[in-house]
């Protein structure tokens, strides 16, 4: 069953949010449930005290008492895998709402375009992250979920694979990994780094910084290419297609 929470202190908005999404996810044929909250306080409640797991958030930025950035930086501090979307007329606040790195943003002038090209993504990022890598240890064949792989190293004539609850030592060549994995979002920073972009953090001249705030090597004729490709990233969950 797929959770969706809706957050907005405007019960107008609030009820448009959740009839639109019922008419759009109603055409792709997901069981779901969606749960409608007019504050802060109860969305954190649901989550923090009745611990109710959402997939997803559509999450107002300006509310009252409790304000959408807090609501995310407490989401956020309890779990890094919920899909918050601000939904939001105050595009001055999307540099500040980065920071909780949101799936995307919907601006209300926009709901109607927008909000339909959002659910199709979250649908695609679904299917994804159901994506598997297969490897084999000790003759035996594991599946890794791709979301998971933060980065693949290379030494030598082994890889290693690191997950974020786990590493994984294999023979192999990074080069076949680079090759299996290019239509993902993975990128090759260095000789022997292969990345996934949706876990970087930011880009300097001295390296790749993570969400897990490892620090990376690049090659220096390896950065304006990591850099477009995580700009490319990060636009995308900001604008969606658009």
């Amino acid at each position: 069953m797929y959770k969706i929470a809706i957050c907005d202190d405007e019960n107008i908005m609030l009820d448009c949010l959740y009839n639109k999404i019922i008419s759009i996810i109603d055409g792709h044929g997901r069981d779901y449930e969606i749960f409608k909250f007019n504050s802060g306080e109860a969305i954190l409640d649901a989550i923090i005290s009745k611990e109710i797991y959402f997939d997803v958030i559509f999450l107002d930025i300006e509310m009252e008492n409790i304000s959408g950035l807090e609501v995310a930086h407490e989401v956020c501090s309890i779990s890094d895998k919920i899909n918050i979307v601000f939904v939001t007329n105050r595009d001055d606040l999307v540099f500040d709402a980065i920071n909780y790195r949101p799936f995307s943003f919907i601006r209300k002038s926009r709901l109607n375009e927008e909000l339909e090209l959002v659910i199709n993504r979250l649908k695609e990022k679904y299917k994804k992250e159901n994506e598997f890598c297969e490897i084999n240890i000790d003759k035996k064949k594991l599946k890794l979920k791709l979301k998971d792989i933060l980065y693949i190293e290379s030494q030598g004539h082994y890889i290693f694979i690191k997950c974020m609850d786990k590493d994984y030592k294999i023979r192999g060549k990074i080069f076949d990994y680079e090759i299996k994995l290019m239509n993902y979002e993975f990128i090759r920073i260095h000789i022997a780094y292969l990345v996934n972009v949706s876990h970087i953090r930011f880009v300097k001249y001295d390296g790749i910084y993570l969400d897990n705030d490892m620090v990376l090597p690049i090659s220096r004729k390896k950065i304006e290419m990591t850099k477009n490709k995580h700009l490319e990233y990060v636009r995308t969950c900001v604008h969606g297609n658009n």
